[in-house]
């Protein structure tokens, strides 16, 4: 993915504070795996080791350059409480990604009891984008509602830098210890571009164009202290005590001015309807502790943490500002059992809080798509979640038997879901509300062994997810239920060949109670080959297939089913085989 940044922020499942994630103001220049794409990449790598290889040292820098052009069409199906509608999208698009990224590495061995490990990364980029949708809304009977068509050209500058310091220290005593973790992050993101567009109503016959200048900024600033003790109370008791400070700083400003031709060119005048500056920062103070008992077979422990989150939201361009804080108790509790040295069953609970991203906060009316507006909403709460999960794993060596099996299911309070408004003439606007009663899981299992010299595995995976949402204020309730079992046969001898096939198939059926009609059901088959074949002179032959066969869903479906082939031959140079020139031959 190129380009792009959000920030998310929860309680991990040590009940560690975890930011993470992506935002992403609507810029170009991202790839994601959609089109043809077009890369260039170079870098250089330094190591050294000094004090008799007490003190460490790696630095890397990269730089990568795509170019991405990409053709999409979709077809989906909107369901109202007493009628349905059909939306026809298109798309193409180019887009120009170029970045530099900088990473430092150096660790230090105090003693032999004690280190500190420091990282540091910095990154910048610049990506372009141009994009061109087309875009209908039918009745079930094909009548035409509505029709759009936009392009939009963007620009944006992007920065970074980071970076970590982390102290360990073990004492004389067996099971005391104590770290110190200190983590940091600054981001800035600037672009411009402009977005031209028209939309008639068939109904009315009214054909609105939009001709707009945008200008969007985006910075965060975060930043987290952890420190942790840990003392042994008895050879099968162990305490630790923790205690986090973090903060999370995030500024979002996207101003839309309407431009009007003149005698020299184009007049800017500022929207404020679609435009916001929107300020959201966050305060984290959060202490906690773990009793651990550790037995010959038996491992369980159980704990918690007091969370205190203090939030400030400022809208600077209507000049209002509040603030709001939440207290938090996150338990945790493990339970794990190793019946011998090659199997174990773990259980495991642990709770998390996690905020809303400052793009479903700020109160900005998105009208990149003029048919389909997007309103945040600055009154959401944080998300309130129960997780469980089970695992086992056995593995029997000289059989080469291997069994896993993971199943988790998390509980959510005031989850952030989707209200939707649609009119008459399929114009739609969306707005993020908090909703309870939204739980979701999944169970994974694997069982693989060799069975004459061919490696088999079977697998089965299943997800289940149920979610509350609201269409022209009547409640929807939705329930998505997929399953895909799988063979993999792969055989190899040595570094001569190798050849592996795949078959998995998977089913999928989804529920909404606000229109029956519109339920679906359908099967998805996947299969995949590859090979490997090494010829004398260390040139080597390899290929891929993959075929994917989808079911319809109605007579217009057009039943994307996919073959690719794949290709490359190799060359190996170096007495060490370091040195490898490949020439690949893609969708033949």
């Amino acid at each position: 993915k190129y380009g792009g940044s959000s920030n998310n922020y929860y309680e991990g499942d040590d009940g560690e504070w975890i930011m993470e994630g992506d935002y992403d103001g609507d810029w170009g220049g991202q790839f994601r795996g959609e089109g043809l794409p077009r890369f260039w990449k170079a870098g250089a790598s330094y190591g050294n080791k000094w004090l008799n290889d007490s003190l460490s040292f790696n630095g890397n820098y990269g730089y990568n350059k795509g170019i991405t052009e990409a053709l999409s069409n979709s077809r989906t199906q909107y369901l109202l409480p007493e009628s349905q509608y059909i939306a026809e999208n298109s798309s193409s698009s180019t887009s120009i990604s170029e970045k530099h990224n900088i990473n430092i590495n150096s660790q230090y061995e105090i003693d032999t009891s004690s280190n500190i490990r420091i990282t540091m990364n910095g990154k910048y980029g610049i990506d372009e984008s141009e994009t061109r949708s087309n875009s209908a809304s039918l009745g079930m009977d094909g009548t035409p509602i509505n029709s759009s068509n936009a392009l939009r050209n963007t620009r944006s500058e992007s920065k970074e830098f980071g970076g970590t310091a982390t102290y360990r220290k073990r004492f004389r005593k067996a099971g005391r210890s104590f770290s110190a973790n200190l983590t940091a992050k600054w981001s800035e993101r600037d672009g411009d571009g402009f977005l031209n567009s028209d939309y008639t109503i068939f109904a009315t016959n009214e054909i609105t164009r939009i001709n707009q200048r945008k200008d969007n900024s985006y910075n965060s600033l975060t930043g987290r202290l952890r420190l942790s003790y840990t003392e042994p109370i008895s050879k099968v008791v162990n305490l630790e005590v923790n205690y986090g400070i973090g903060l999370n700083n995030n500024e979002s400003d996207n101003s839309s001015f309407d431009r009007t031709p003149d005698g020299n060119g184009f007049t800017d005048a500022f929207n404020p309807l679609f435009s916001s500056h929107y300020l959201f920062d966050n305060m984290q103070n959060r202490g906690g502790a773990n009793l651990r008992f550790k037995f010959k077979k038996l491992n369980f422990a159980f704990g918690g943490s007091m969370v205190d989150s203090r939030f400030t939201q400022e809208d600077k361009l209507f000049d209002t500002a509040y603030t709001y804080a939440y207290q938090n108790f996150l338990p945790s509790a493990s339970f794990s059992f190793q019946r011998k040295q090659s199997s174990s069953i773990s259980l495991r609970y642990n709770a998390k809080v996690q905020a809303p991203q400052i793009i479903a906060l700020q109160p900005l009316r998105n009208n990149n798509d003029p048919l389909n507006i997007t309103i945040g909403n600055p009154t959401l709460k944080q998300s309130y979640i129960h997780n469980m999960t089970l695992s086992y794993n056995s593995y029997q060596v000289m059989s080469s038997t291997n069994l896993w099996i993971y199943a988790y299911m998390d509980l959510i309070q005031n989850d952030i879901t989707q209200i939707q408004y649609i009119d008459e003439s399929a114009r739609r606007t969306t707005q993020f509300v908090n909703v309870n009663g939204n739980y979701r899981g999944n169970v994974n299992i694997h069982y693989g062994r060799k069975i004459l010299g061919i490696s088999t595995n079977l697998s089965g995976y299943g997800n289940f997810a149920h979610t509350n949402n609201f269409i022209n204020g009547v409640p929807n309730v939705n329930n998505n239920f997929s399953m895909s079992p799988g063979v993999d046969l792969s055989y190899y001898k040595d570094t001569s060949y190798n050849i592996n096939y795949r078959f998995n198939p998977s089913y999928n059926r989804n529920i909404s109670s606000i229109n029956a009609l519109g339920n679906t059901s359908y099967w998805n088959f996947n299969q995949t080959m590859s090979g490997r074949l090494e010829f004398p002179y260390r040139i080597t032959l390899g290929t891929d297939i993959s075929w994917d066969i989808r079911q319809r869903l109605d007579p217009q479906d057009k039943n994307n089913s996919v073959f690719r082939w794949n290709a490359y031959v190799s060359k190996a140079f170096l007495k060490d085989r370091s040195l490898v020139a490949k020439i690949y031959a893609n969708d033949i």
